[in-house]
């Protein structure tokens, strides 16, 4: 059996093209698995519809979590990037009570968990059914459970609002001073036809907010580069901005286009060349400012969560709370 995004998208055609599979489930159907398997003895079951209106239950299930591990608190997607495939193959956007994302954090502590990051397509437009929005999780989490550390992601930056930022400010640093907020391009018309909801000025609002509340903050973020009709001032835009807000670390891509979205439709679409050129230049200006950076932790002493232990050489690694 095949289950997940890839079940989602590819429906019908797994069995197709690989006759050995007996059955496909998609995001949605998991709860539906021993039900599937019942039913092979009629034949072979594709079973990837959506349930948008049913709850979002699952609890959080690791055999070996570690000192730190991951809280799912939602799955889909509202927002329809044009370039993302996650509406259609993991379904429009749920989110789990918040009793129940605290009891899955209080039962990981009792296990050693120390830090939990709380996962999502869009982790801040969380809403419990009892009307709690992120802000109002991460602060039951931080007070209501003995957990050492809280991050988060993958925030989206229209919905990075004050309220979450005085919730981080009042709770640190039990929850980490760390924001990754994807801003995906730096030029304004990129970002429409991105479908991102923002314009490049908003994004930088947003970062002096955070800023403005947590001096100390460290920002990560994802791009996009060579996006259909992304000319070479606009990706300029991209990098100007990279070194105006002055991320400790990107996750950059080439733009790759994805069946179903929009933006696979777009005239304009980039040569891989191209595309390849401009991701190795954001990377060198990034590498530069970056490592600049570093130098600021030279002789500072930081409390370290210990998350790996290599014990041929003796070689500990693990993350500050920023």
């Amino acid at each position: 059996g095949v289950g997940g995004c890839v079940g989602s998208h590819e429906k019908e055609n797994l069995i197709k093209s690989a006759p050995i599979i007996d059955f496909v489930f998609g995001t949605d159907n998991i709860d539906q698995l021993p039900e599937i398997i019942g039913r092979l003895e009629s034949g072979k079951v594709v079973e990837t519809r959506f349930q948008h209106r049913a709850p979002y239950h699952v609890e959080t299930l690791a055999r070996a979590p570690g000192v730190s591990t991951f809280v799912n608190i939602t799955k889909g997607c509202d927002n329809f990037c044009t370039f993302c495939v996650v509406p259609y193959t993991r379904g429009r956007e749920k989110s789990r009570p918040l009793q129940h994302v605290i009891n899955d954090v209080k039962a990981l502590v009792k296990r050693g968990v120390k830090e939990v990051t709380c996962l999502g397509q869009n982790v801040n437009s969380y809403e419990s059914e009892c009307g709690a929005d992120f802000a109002d999780l991460l602060e039951a989490l931080a007070t209501q459970t003995e957990i050492e550390r809280i991050r988060f992601t993958t925030s989206h930056p229209k919905d990075f609002d004050q309220k979450l930022v005085e919730v981080m400010y009042r709770n640190q640093p039990k929850v980490c001073e760390y924001v990754h907020l994807p801003f995906q391009s730096g030029n304004s018309r990129i970002l429409n036809l991105m479908n991102r909801g923002y314009t490049r000025e908003e994004y930088l609002e947003k970062i002096a907010m955070i800023r403005k509340a947590i001096p100390n903050v460290v920002l990560s973020t994802d791009i996009i580069v060579g996006f259909p009709g992304e000319t070479e001032e606009e990706f300029l835009d991209t990098i100007s901005l990279v070194e105006e807000v002055g991320f400790e670390t990107i996750f950059a891509f080439k733009y790759s286009p994805r069946k179903l979205t929009k933006a696979a439709r777009f005239d304009g679409q980039i040569d891989e060349d191209t595309k390849s050129d401009r991701l190795d230049r954001l990377f060198k200006a990034h590498d530069v400012w970056a490592k600049n950076d570093a130098e600021k932790y030279v002789g500072q002493t930081l409390d370290i969560l210990v998350e790996k232990m290599d014990e041929n050489r003796g070689n500990l690694s693990g993350r500050s709370t920023q």
